[in-house]
């Protein structure tokens, strides 16, 4: 979570999606820079519909949401998913 801190703090028009492995579980980080229209999806949905599909659980908020547990050989699918979830509402 603080690398998506600093990182937005740089560029407040950053769209921040971290992903890494703590103690064999995977976790993920979603976070909007100040700028970012975030009230096209919030952080936290991306992150309900991430777990809902591999696993894990999370929360959030509008700019920023975590979750956790999520299976490691599932990272990758979880990335591939707020990827396309994000180019879907801010590429439209």
């Amino acid at each position: 979570r603080q690398l998506s801190d600093e990182l937005v703090s740089q560029n407040k028009e950053l769209m921040v999606v971290i992903a890494s492995e703590v103690k064999g579980k995977g976790q993920l980080v979603i976070k909007y820079g100040a700028q970012v229209p975030s009230n096209s999806l919030s952080a936290k949905d991306i992150v309900d519909h991430i777990t809902a599909e591999v696993g894990g659980g999370g929360g959030g908020r509008q700019t920023m949401a975590q979750a956790g547990g999520i299976p490691v050989d599932h990272l990758d699918k979880a990335l591939d998913l707020a990827k396309a979830r994000l180019i879907s509402v801010f590429d439209s």
